[in-house]
Formats: structure tokens, sequence, C-alpha cells
């Protein structure tokens, strides 16, 4: 897995949402009780990105196989729980192409419930 780190302290998670991680290009939100401006969480199945926001610091992963990408996506969750936050699960912003990609990764499980029902 390839990591690529960069620093910008004066954005906020809004621009991912909004500009750098939509659901258009691909992208799911890994929904967390931790999520706040400062923090957020993002995965692109489809090139088999993480995106990982932190008070400005921005860590991207690049999996290089569908196998390696479903283990990151997966530590988000398990990191998130050793910290004591919960894992909401994976919204894909009521795109059925997202939601059918996550699937067929077996990532099921971890589908939001609300974006699971929406969708079928």
């Amino acid at each position: 897995m390839q990591t690529l780190r960069a620093v910008n302290p004066s954005i906020n998670r809004y621009l991912f949402d909004v500009t750098l991680c939509t659901a258009e290009d691909g992208w799911a939100q890994l929904d967390t009780t931790q999520d706040a401006p400062g923090y957020g969480n993002w995965a692109n199945p489809f090139n088999r990105q993480v995106m990982i926001f932190q008070a400005g610091d921005e860590t991207l992963h690049q999996a290089a196989t569908d196998a390696e990408f479903v283990q990151a996506v997966r530590s988000v969750k398990t990191s998130q729980e050793a910290c004591g936050h919960a894992f909401k699960g994976i919204d894909t912003m009521h795109s059925t192409r997202l939601r059918a990609r996550f699937e067929a990764l077996g990532l099921t499980d971890l589908l939001c419930q609300a974006a699971a029902r929406k969708a079928s």
C-alpha cells in the first residue's frame, strides 16, 4: 500500500465532502462518531483509495489490489473502535453505483443501514 501525506491546516473536512471526495467522483464517507470539521474519512472503491483527514493532516492510502483496499477500509473501523469511537458505516450517499461496488468487494456488512434501505 502506498501512503501519501500532506499538511494543510487552513482547511476542514467540508472541502472533502463538497469538492475533493464526492460521490459523483466515486467516494463514499466512512462515517464515525468522531466526525467533525477537523476529522473525516472517505473511501473510493473504484481507484482503491482511502483518505483520512485529521486536524489539517491529510493521509491518502492507495491500495494496489481490491483485497488491500478492503483491508484498509476495515482498518478504519478497527482503529475507530480501538480509540473508543463507533464506526457508523460506509455512507454511499444514495449512489447505487457506489453501493454495488462495495457489495462486490465484500463490504456489505459495513454499509450504513439507512443507505442500504434507500438503495434497495
